[in-house]
């Protein structure tokens, strides 16, 4: 049995729900998990309660230059947290990590692997290590040219798309009705979910809101996510809302904040929008409902582009608007996508297909010898 080390973040998103499906639904006689965090906090506690070995360990911003000589005593520290524990490979789930595991995988001689779940830039390549990675796992095909144009030979890199659920996000008819009671909702509802945050996009939700109402009135929209205690985030939810006041689109758009629901939540919806892709579209496609998003991230990957949803050019906005107004007008069209979409998820996004892409890739690393 080989045991595998983790570094991961401490808040409970989607990129933290996806290792959590990995290391619960690991081949427990092959591979032993065990997760550090640089904090306690949410992710650790669930963690523990699925019966995950969990450390924490500070992991300071390795190129913060108040950082410089604290980070090498930490790396140092994990090094031989990582001898104790006889770790035979490390998987780094936040790649912003990738420098203590470089460091400790050349102190304890064994593999790395980085988990890449957002764009990144050529020079980013070279500033946070990859270089240094025995293998990189990449959420999507268009996060991997930069890789390449970095010099990274292509058969480090592995492309294995998120995975969902797929029980706890099925279709039934009683969460479908659950939460029109709970939220003001007209006909057809139309979902964002995600934290609230600029890289999520919201306001530009907002304003896509704004145009779809213009032309019909027979819509509701949720933005369903919470705020991390941060003061960029705490003042773009600020913006968030005066825009919609500013709109006048109160009685149309509902701030939900955070939910522990999100299966019941994502069957009360019509649609999923997304501006920024993540997990949040195979969620969508199990619960059976059709995704419109933009060509970012994933989407493209995870999106059969008119079959299972939209994929559309983020500008302009009027025909992001253009599209779900075509959605509504034809609810018939959208229930087709919303069951071509389940299907798609139970054959491309399962747990176990997810689980055993990533084993494949443990399985040559701990064969092959470190060069």
């Amino acid at each position: 049995m080989t045991r595998i080390l983790y570094l991961s973040g401490s808040i409970f998103g989607g990129a933290e729900r996806q290792l959590l499906y990995l290391v619960t639904n690991l081949d427990k006689s092959r591979y032993e998990p065990m997760v550090v965090c640089p904090e306690d906090g949410v992710f650790p506690e669930q963690l523990r309660a699925a019966g995950i070995d969990t450390a924490i360990h500070p992991l300071p911003a390795w190129r913060k230059w108040k950082y410089l000589l604290h980070r090498y005593a930490v790396a140092s520290r994990l090094g031989q947290f990582t001898t104790e524990r006889q770790v035979g490979l490390i998987h780094v789930a936040d790649s912003w990590h990738n420098p203590y595991s470089a460091r400790i995988a050349r102190q304890c001689g064994i593999p790395t692997v980085s988990h890449v779940k957002a764009p990144i830039r050529p020079d980013q390549v070279v500033k946070y290590g990859f270089h240094d990675m025995s293998s990189i796992i990449s959420i999507s095909e268009q996060f991997t040219p930069p890789f390449l144009a970095a010099g990274i030979s292509p058969d480090k890199i592995n492309v294995i798309v998120n995975c969902v659920d797929l029980c706890a996000f099925q279709t039934t008819r009683a969460d479908q009705n659950a939460h029109r009671s709970e939220f003001p909702l007209r006909r057809f509802v139309i979902g964002m979910v995600g934290r609230i945050e600029p890289f999520k996009r919201q306001k530009e939700f907002v304003e896509v809101a704004s145009h779809v109402l213009n032309m019909r009135q027979d819509v509701s929209f949720l933005i369903i996510g919470g705020t991390q205690p941060n003061v960029k985030h705490i003042a773009y939810e600020r913006e968030l809302r005066q825009l919609i006041s500013e709109l006048n689109l109160a009685d149309f758009i509902t701030v939900t904040g955070h939910r522990e629901d999100m299966p019941a939540i994502m069957q009360g919806l019509d649609l999923l929008v997304t501006l920024s892709a993540g997990s949040v579209i195979p969620e969508a496609m199990a619960a059976g409902k059709p995704v419109l998003a933009t060509p970012v991230g994933s989407a493209t990957d995870m999106i059969d582009d008119g079959i299972t949803g939209w994929v559309v050019p983020p500008l302009p906005i009027e025909g992001i608007a253009a599209k779900i107004v075509q959605m509504i007008q034809n609810p018939s069209l959208c229930e087709q996508m919303g069951r071509a979409a389940r299907v798609h998820a139970e054959n491309h996004f399962s747990i176990a297909r997810h689980v055993e892409q990533v084993q494949s890739i443990y399985d040559r690393l701990i064969l092959e010898p470190l060069t």
